[in-house]
């Protein structure tokens, strides 16, 4: 089964053409900012994981400010300290993902039950770090629900014609594509395990995971299909449908805190469909892996 997969997976990438509405390397495609990198030091040593706050303004809405905030699940307590200061002081809404019923607040230590959730509550003990869902205050009255409801989800699904395996299928190819191009990073098993018994284990395991987590990021944005996916275009469509209505609302100073694999598609909505232009950047570290000396 695994092995049909991975073939359909590498016959359809040797046929893979742009589909409608993307542009080949070389295009404006290509002009939108990073949402998460990694930091080195002079050894190229990786030091640290930062996510990006791109502003963006319109002269359709004067004085309207909309602040990407890309964001990784697990981070470092004052990473998101940090958010929660920024979301108290600098914002009148903070539109933010979760894929529940119309206006849930998630609750700190509330577990959701499923394998991905348990997967990264057992993670955020291995490596040392804070659960997102856990660190950041929902329940400020700023912060307004901006995503699908779980029968919105399913029916965006069924409407593109997508299922799981759709979806895994078309992470599969970004991720071969990425080895093809020797853009991806490869972990063996033997890496795992020297990080698993090193002393600083949680330090060992970050560096190994930060490339990969880069790579994640990439890949949910490779798998956009012909007519987008649920994962990312259709919640996006979602968050920008009540961004718009907040705006109605009087409200100023906005953020859109999301996943940073959902940033790029947000970049080019807002600059290309809702007149929005790009403003400064500014990184926010989410690990600290290491010292930048040597």
């Amino acid at each position: 089964m695994v092995l049909a997969v991975w073939s359909a997976a590498a016959t359809a990438l040797a046929q893979q053409k742009t589909p409608p509405g993307k542009e080949p390397p070389g295009t404006e495609a290509e002009a939108a900012p990073q949402f998460v990198r990694l930091t080195r030091n002079k050894a190229r040593e990786v030091t640290g994981l930062q996510t990006s706050i791109v502003r963006y303004t319109s002269p359709k809405h004067p004085g309207v400010v909309v602040d990407l905030v890309g964001a990784v699940h697990l981070g470092e307590k004052d990473y998101y300290g940090q958010l929660n200061r920024r979301f108290a002081n600098d914002y009148d809404a903070v539109l933010y993902e979760l894929v529940a019923p119309k206006d849930a607040v998630p609750k700190p230590g509330q577990g959701s039950g499923n394998p991905v959730g348990l997967l990264q509550r057992g993670m955020t003990r291995l490596l040392q770090l804070e659960f997102q869902l856990d660190a950041i205050d929902y329940t400020r009255k700023n912060f307004v629900h901006a995503d699908l409801t779980p029968a919105e989800f399913l029916k965006a699904m069924e409407d593109r014609n997508e299922s799981f395996w759709t979806i895994v299928l078309r992470m599969m190819k970004a991720s071969m594509k990425q080895q093809l191009e020797g853009k991806k990073e490869q972990i063996s098993e033997w890496d795992v395990l020297r990080a698993l018994l090193a002393k600083d284990r949680s330090r060992q395991l970050k560096r190994l995971m930060a490339g990969q987590l880069v790579d994640m990021e990439t890949q949910l944005e490779a798998i956009e299909g012909p007519n987008g996916s649920t994962l990312i275009s259709a919640r996006n469509e979602k968050a920008l449908q009540v961004l718009q209505e907040q705006i109605k609302r009087g409200k100023r100073r906005l953020a859109i805190f999301y996943g940073a694999g959902h940033m790029v598609d947000f970049d080019r909505r807002l600059t290309r469909k809702l007149g929005f232009r790009r403003g400064k950047t500014e990184w926010l570290t989410a690990w600290r892996i290491a010292d930048e000396a040597p």
